[in-house]
């Protein structure tokens, strides 16, 4: 490249921006695939948490009939909360003697013990998604089935998506910089201003940009 050709020059500067503007584009489509299953996420545990509300309920019920018949319109209700309930997440029950369905996350973390649910909340300050119990337990680790297991799978730290994609933008900046760092700008001199910038190693296919000065 000649320095002082302002037709050359302008040629590096708008291919530059056309590769920063596909790295922005990029990252910003798996920040929103993140973002949507953050919000799926959050939904699900919601929908978890109402279904142990009601089995917990229906426990109420069983034990305030225990002593009189059982009603058949109580157990199509429990087997089916219990049915939807698997769809969202792996669980294991425990049937006590007065028809009571205890429900154990992975057969560990309580979810239901007689009358009292205790209900999941998501995390979402961290890369990875934590799921916490009713004592602000992480449990993500125990999830590995339904629809949760799925969306967390989605979001391992930090997604090997986005991950790679930074490590791809900052190597393609930095050796573009480096090897323009040899040459000369217009005037002669080293060229005092890199062509890409980016804010960290972290964000940057989403922070690459040209600086607008070629060398």
């Amino acid at each position: 490249m000649n320095p002082n050709d302002a037709t050359e020059r302008q040629s590096v500067i708008d291919a530059a921006q056309q590769a920063a503007q596909r790295f922005n584009q990029s990252a910003g489509v798996i920040t929103q695939v993140e973002n949507n299953a953050d919000s799926q996420t959050a939904s699900t545990v919601q929908t978890i948490n109402g279904y142990l509300k009601q089995i917990a309920a229906l426990n109420q019920q069983y034990a305030a009939d225990f002593h009189a018949s059982q009603d058949a319109g109580s157990d199509a209700q429990m087997r089916a909360a219990l049915e939807n309930l698997s769809t969202l997440v792996n669980f294991s029950t425990i049937q006590s003697g007065n028809g009571q369905v205890n429900v154990y996350l992975n057969g560990e973390t309580p979810l239901v013990v007689g009358s009292n649910e205790y209900a999941l909340s998501a995390d979402f300050s961290s890369p990875q998604t934590a799921i916490l119990d009713s004592q602000g337990n992480n449990v993500a680790s125990e999830i590995t089935g339904g629809k949760l297991g799925g969306l967390l799978s989605e979001k391992t730290p930090r997604c090997p998506a986005i991950w790679r994609l930074n490590t791809l933008a900052k190597t393609f900046a930095d050796q573009v910089n480096n090897q323009l760092a040899q040459g000369l700008d217009e005037s002669g001199n080293p060229p005092s201003i890199n062509l890409f910038t980016y804010n960290q190693a972290s964000d940057a296919a989403a922070t690459i940009a040209v600086t607008g000065i070629a060398p």
